[in-house]
């Protein structure tokens, strides 16, 4: 199925464990913002920052600005 197709390329993409972690995060909690899943993980929110940027640019996930917060959403192709 193409749900299928798309999962294999979100792998071949999300190499990384956490990265692949952020991601799963992401879209059982569409609009998390990077402190909680920061918190979530406990790992720091520049790491945090880094892997968000990592799925942004392969635009995987959607980032929305609700005042001084960025929400996170999955993007669903």
């Amino acid at each position: 199925t193409s749900y299928d197709a798309i999962e294999y390329l979100e792998n071949l993409i999300v190499k990384s464990k956490t990265t692949s972690e952020v991601l799963k995060i992401i879209k059982e909690n569409p609009g998390i913002n990077s402190s909680e899943i920061s918190r979530i993980l406990s790992l720091s929110r520049n790491t945090i920052k880094y892997h968000i940027d990592k799925l942004s640019k392969e635009k995987l996930i959607l980032l929305t600005r609700r005042g001084r917060k960025i929400e996170l959403y999955p993007n669903l192709h």
